[in-house]
């Protein structure tokens, strides 16, 4: 968790929640983390090559409410 949070600190990636926790005591463990920005490349490989690291996925999540203001803002609404 440290890790993690540091190497996207680093990034300067501020972290919006983080969730945490496995389907089995003793198990793996699944890390949801939401950010406010990008994550590049780089960064979620250095994610990736931590310790127990088994694999980082981003997954880009939007809102109706950020599309809605996206195609405001570009004029494709009134």
């Amino acid at each position: 968790i440290g890790e993690v949070g540091r190497i996207l600190g680093d990034a300067k990636v501020n972290i919006a929640t983080f969730y945490l926790g496995r389907m089995a005591e003793g198990g793996e463990a699944v890390c949801l983390i939401s950010v406010d920005g990008e994550v590049s490349d780089e960064t979620a490989a250095a994610i990736n090559s931590t310790d127990g690291s088994v694999r980082v996925t981003l997954t880009r999540i939007r809102s109706r409410l950020a599309d809605c203001i996206q195609r405001r803002l570009a004029g494709e609404l009134s």
